[in-house]
């Protein structure tokens, strides 16, 4: 579900290559992505890229019903994907003045069903609220699309219970050492190349959605403040 730890596994996938079409040739530093043990939680706050992970990973290990509220942007309409898996929204609306629409969400469904949606529409912003019984949630600031390219530290955030810390080791602290209280993790992309499949090249918009961004990503983890850092080359 965490991107840039598919970058590093060297398994790109299609949500992963969608974290990256907005990028164009240059140096990229992201909002920190920020993980809090408390005495029996484990919080995160990070920008707008990570609203989809939170929910990827909430989808993967939480628990059997979660209550969803907020809406989901997009530029197509996929009012039938919906329905595909059972899930209504209860309006959908087009958002003025932009070539968006926007599906308003107020339910109750399985685990598998928000697994389901996750991966029907994770090439979308999914900027709604999610929580199940046990206390985890996904929560963002707005379910409004915030201008693509401005900062938006703290937009997303999600709360697990310290239970699950084992599979947030696995999935955002691989290279971090234990016993910290706070993490910070930076990432700096810097995209060198962009090739365009030749199938492609005569489609402007096609081109941009299929096009492998090609260079590396530096990562800094500071693990109360004890700071290291590496690379890994991306390519997606």
């Amino acid at each position: 579900m965490n991107f840039i730890k598919s970058i590093k596994d060297n398994k790109v996938d299609e949500f992963t290559h969608w974290c990256f079409i907005r990028y164009g040739l240059g140096e990229y530093t992201k909002e920190p992505l920020e993980i809090i043990k408390t005495k029996n939680k484990v919080k995160f706050k990070a920008g707008l890229e990570y609203v989809n992970v939170f929910h990827g990973f909430l989808a993967k290990i939480g628990g059997k019903d979660i209550t969803l509220k907020g809406s989901v942007v997009t530029s197509k309409d996929i009012m039938e994907d919906f329905t595909s898996i059972g899930i209504e929204p209860i309006s959908q609306e087009k958002l003025r003045g932009k070539k968006a629409f926007k599906y308003v969400l107020d339910t109750i469904v399985s685990r598998e069903s928000y697994k389901k949606l996750f991966e029907t529409v994770n090439d979308c912003f999914m900027l709604f609220n999610a929580s199940d019984e046990e206390g985890r949630l996904v929560k963002v600031k707005s379910d409004k699309p915030p201008k693509i390219g401005s900062p938006k530290p703290g937009f997303a955030r999600m709360e697990l219970p310290l239970a699950d810390y084992d599979l947030v080791k696995e999935e955002f602290l691989w290279d971090a050492p234990d016993g910290a209280r706070k993490y910070i993790i930076k990432h700096t992309y810097i995209i060198d190349e962009i090739t365009v499949p030749k199938e492609f090249e005569n489609d402007p918009v096609l081109a941009r959605q299929k096009a492998i961004r090609i260079g590396e990503i530096k990562r800094i983890v500071s693990a109360d403040e004890k700071e290291t850092e590496s690379t890994m080359k991306l390519e997606a």
